[in-house]
């Protein structure tokens, strides 16, 4: 028996590599089916649910196999990189522990547990970890660096910029990387040697990737000396060698906006819905506001704060694979709905714990499945913001992203982005009239304790003090807006373009009409 366990193993692990999911599948259940707990089975099992596209199933099975008390290295690796695959951090977490108690003190291990730790928001146990692990390896980069990011997030600013120059020391082929990181601060002051020292990088041997994150941070440096042509001719640099790395699918996402004006919800499947979960969803373009809104709501003592969470995404792709996923979605039954709700609510549990209040995602392009999300919740709130498109848009084209937003690197891409937002947001507020609230972010700034007031309003959460005072919050903040948050409301970001106005003047009518466009939702 156990011959042939071992044969039909290999059989299925072949289909599983030629891409023949169903055939491994078929394979694994009759292994299951005679023998529950193989443990090599169940893993294998999670790999081909994650390869169907089968979140909820694979999650389930990697939770399965993780309970499991004699698991080898090897198998605990699989499940490790099944679980960082699925972004699953807090099941990786658990994988990574197992293995470090199998081989303690195996540094690489613990930077890998460290980078988890801050993934699902532990970032003081991550940065004590990396502490650690510096004092151990004062020359490793890749601690430095993420040690760095760590001080960021908890707004050391100091000791964050002494880890990004250690960095730059360390790995000068990666400097791109430390200099960006710097200048990524926003409060980061460049001297004339530090921008010195970013032109000599023309000497080293650097990859496309840090040549553009050296513009990026020359853009940033000249920009405070007030230079803004040469800090423009910088930026253009940097964003045509990103565009190249990192191309924007603008057909595809042309076409499912356009799928998705022509959704009409499926009534039916909200309203038998029991749930009364009242999720808050923020979404927008990056660099809009939507850290400061999570700062303003999260303030309040009844709700959580989790993350940019990409579970609504997932369960998106999941509806949609193979198929239409607005036709699917205007068709979704009770049944799939409820589990759908159900995967989604069991992920987020692990990010806002025990909370009994509301619980906030803000995953800015979440603003692309509000039908999803009504669906699944039909009691959740959605806040969309609203910046000055000619600021939004610059802030967007200086910006870089460690990942996603390749819409980014180019200003045409960047307008249309933006239509296709207000256009989609237009349409869900037509859609879900009551439970939509587009905050415009300039209104903000002018008058922050009225419009933050309106703004719970409007949650349903009674005015707390402490949301005039977000920035106080000693909450570790992971977005590029770290710093910004941490201060009161202010304007700087208000006309922040208009030095750059001379240089973009093919896009100026662009910027203007999506400017008008905005005045429908005042």
């Amino acid at each position: 028996m156990l011959e042939k366990i071992h044969q039909q193993l290999n059989e299925a692990q072949n289909f599983l590599v030629k891409g023949q999911f169903e055939r491994a599948q078929f394979i694994i259940n009759e292994i299951l089916a005679l023998k529950p707990n193989d443990t090599s089975a169940i893993i294998l099992k999670a790999k081909i649910e994650h390869s169907l596209m089968q979140f909820d199933a694979a999650r389930h099975t990697i939770e399965q196999a993780l309970a499991h008390k004699e698991l080898s290295w090897e198998q605990l690796m699989d499940l490790a990189q099944i679980a960082n695959q699925m972004e699953l951090y807090f099941l990786l977490a658990h994988a990574l522990s197992k293995l470090i108690e199998m081989r303690p003190g195996a540094l690489k291990l613990e930077l890998q547990l460290s980078l988890c730790l801050a993934k699902i928001g532990k970032t003081h146990g991550s940065t004590k970890l990396l502490q650690s692990l510096s004092k151990q390896d004062e020359t490793n980069a890749l601690i430095s660096i993420n040690l760095a990011h760590g001080y960021k997030a908890l707004g050391l600013t100091e000791k964050a910029i002494s880890e990004y120059k250690r960095f730059i020391l360390l790995k000068p082929e990666y400097s791109g990387t430390g200099y960006w990181s710097l200048a990524d601060l926003k409060n980061y002051k460049f001297s004339t040697q530090d921008i010195q020292a970013m032109h000599n990088t023309s000497s080293l041997n650097l990859n496309q990737k840090e040549r553009s994150l050296v513009d990026f941070a020359l853009t940033r440096a000249l920009e405070q000396n007030e230079d803004y042509e040469f800090a423009f001719s910088k930026l253009t640099n940097a964003n045509q060698k990103m565009s190249q790395l990192r191309p924007f699918n603008s057909t595809g996402f042309r076409n499912l906006v356009g799928s998705l004006l022509q959704f009409t919800p499926n009534n039916s499947s909200s309203r038998q819905s029991s749930n009364k979960t009242k999720p808050i969803f923020i979404v927008g373009l990056p660099r809009s506001g939507t850290t400061l809104t999570e700062q303003i709501i999260g303030s309040h003592s009844k709700v959580a704060c989790t993350d940019e969470l990409p579970f609504i995404e997932r369960v998106a792709i999941q509806l949609g694979k193979g198929k239409s996923y607005t036709q699917e979605l205007s068709q979704i039954n009770h049944e799939t709905a409820e589990q759908m709700r159900q995967f989604y609510l069991e992920q987020v549990s692990e990010y806002s714990g025990t909370h009994t209040g509301s619980f906030i995602d803000k995953n800015p392009t979440n603003f692309l499945h509000i039908g999803l999300i009504k669906t699944l919740f039909p009691h959740s709130k959605i806040v969309g913001l609203i910046r000055d498109p000619l600021d939004n848009g610059m802030s967007i084209y200086k910006q870089h992203f460690g990942k996603g937003n390749d819409f980014s690197y180019k200003l045409s891409d960047i307008c249309m982005y933006y239509e296709a937002y207000l256009s989609l947001m237009s349409h869900w507020k037509a859609l879900y009239s009551d439970d939509v609230y587009m905050l415009n972010y300039s209104q903000l700034v002018k008058s922050p304790d009225q419009q933050i007031k309106a703004l719970l309003s409007f949650c349903n959460l009674e005015f707390e003090l402490q949301c005039l005072s977000f920035y106080k919050s000693s909450r570790p903040v992971l977005t590029p807006s770290a710093s910004q948050v941490r201060q009161p409301i202010n304007s700087k970001g208000i006309d922040s373009s208009l030095p750059y106005k001379p240089y973009i003047k093919s896009h100026i009518e662009e910027f203007a009409k999506l400017r008008n466009k905005i005045q429908t939702f005042n």
